[in-house]
């Protein structure tokens, strides 16, 4: 028998607004990325900005990450407490996938590798 009883209004509330959130991540991540290329483009990728652009970047993928397995946790936990059956049994368990906060740590490292990378390109122009 599978009983399925009705959500809250808090329940669906928080279910909404986490995907809300990852997409405006999302968007503000492009932005982001959008300014960085530009810089590439224009032949000048040493602009103190890229550096400060990418370490958000780095930020905006671990934040992702956070909010990616909250949203999995929550609705998890949704189906855990209001589906109801005698052959299946459901778990929430909380976690976050390891590739993706390694990836956001290596971004934080490519940002401090174009911060000194700005440092020298500066340096280097003031050299007569």
């Amino acid at each position: 028998m599978l009983l399925v009883r009705p959500l809250n209004g808090i329940a669906v509330t928080v279910a909404a607004i986490l995907p809300i959130v990852g997409f405006a991540l999302l968007l503000w991540v492009f932005g982001l990325l959008r300014d960085v290329f530009r810089t590439l483009r224009d032949g000048q990728p040493f602009v103190p900005a890229n550096a400060t652009r990418i370490r958000r970047v780095g930020y905006a993928v671990l934040l992702g990450e956070i909010v990616r397995a909250l949203l999995v946790f929550v609705a998890n936990y949704l189906v855990m407490t209001h589906v109801t059956s005698d052959a299946v049994r459901f778990y929430a368990v909380p976690s976050l996938e390891v590739y993706t906060v390694v990836a956001g740590l290596v971004i934080l490292v490519i940002a401090e590798v174009f911060r000194a990378g700005t440092r020298l390109d500066e340096e280097q122009s003031l050299t007569v």
